[in-house]
């Protein structure tokens, strides 16, 4: 078994811990978070051992990998301390918060010779596996795509922008399911803010079609759903929340299915990071994806209705 760090105790970060015992993904024998009283709680329930010092739990544990679920603004630091330890690490999402960030951590990681793959768990959700088959048995991209987001944000996330939250799922989720990604392009984008936090919506052009992502922060009910059209007469429909799927062609429903999946994405992604480790083929992705789902978010940013805080998105 792999020894395995944990560094981050909050709210995801003790999901991963359960997630890495209950599934008996590896031995996890330390855990660090800036906050002692957290670090302790989470090593006491599993059995670990708690640092208050990040240096020192990297010097004194002989790790095989580590796990950064940090905030958003401490990412970067964390997992490029990680990297020059010579340690094989997870790396939460959206990975950093600049495209020269994610570029710095692939070039140590590729210097240091270690596996650095981000958190893109999207792409483990069993909607995101079936439309993802269904394309690539039609062998074609589709003309048209929609990913929507509705729900209200915690307040544990607000500190960082909406898209660096919730829109790299979106992006990522995009190029994931996209036979050629490389000729992504914004043309058009707006951030604007709702109630406390924000919403967003985008459009990307994409080879033989177009994508509109959206995610607006101020309704109450959770909403997650993906809308195909590989052409005028065929739609898949997507359903996160409910795990179901529909392929509809000329208006009839042609399938509907409730997906089952025998593990949760959450355990399919640090499954992939592991096995990547060993060497072994893998669906994780690594951090050249990241960097271009963050060149799409630099686009995104730059786009003149997000930079104009007195419009609102229509």
């Amino acid at each position: 078994m792999l020894r395995i760090g944990l560094v981050g105790a909050g709210y995801w970060g003790s999901n991963i811990a359960r997630a890495i015992i209950d599934k008996k993904l590896g031995d996890l024998v330390a855990i660090h978070d800036m906050y002692f009283e957290k670090a302790y709680e989470l090593a006491k329930r599993y059995d670990s051992k708690p640092y208050k010092d990040l240096d020192q739990m990297l010097e004194k544990e002989d790790l095989d990998a580590v796990i950064v679920a940090v905030s958003a603004d401490n990412l970067y630091r964390v997992a490029k301390k990680v990297i020059e330890e010579g340690i094989n690490v997870f790396i939460e999402k959206p990975v950093a918060t600049s495209l020269e960030e994610i570029e710095d951590l692939r070039k140590r990681s590729e210097v240091k010779g270690v596996v650095a793959v981000p958190g893109f768990i999207m792409r483990f959700d069993p909607v995101a596996i079936y439309i993802k088959d269904y394309l690539e048995k039609m062998s074609q991209d589709p003309v048209y795509i929609y990913i929507q987001r509705s729900g209200r944000r915690a307040v544990r996330y607000r500190n960082i922008s909406i898209i660096l939250d919730l829109g790299v799922h979106d992006i990522d989720l995009l190029m994931y399911l996209l036979k050629n990604k490389e000729r992504l392009k914004v043309i058009d984008a707006c951030i604007s803010h709702v109630a406390d936090d924000e919403s967003y919506i985008t459009y990307i052009d994409y080879e033989v079609g177009t994508a509109m992502l959206s995610s607006n922060s101020a309704p109450l009910v959770k909403i997650r759903k993906i809308f195909v059209n590989l052409d005028e007469k065929i739609l898949l429909e997507g359903d996160f929340v409910l795990s179901e799927v529909r392929v509809v062609e000329n208006k009839k429903i042609l399938q509907q299915k409730i997906l089952s999946s025998s593990e949760e994405p959450l355990v399919a992604e640090l499954k992939a990071f592991i096995d990547k480790i060993n060497g072994k083929d893998s669906s994780s992705p690594d951090l050249r994806d990241a960097e271009k789902v963050h060149k799409i978010i630099k686009e995104i940013f730059l786009a003149p209705r997000s930079r104009d805080e007195s419009r609102e998105c229509i």
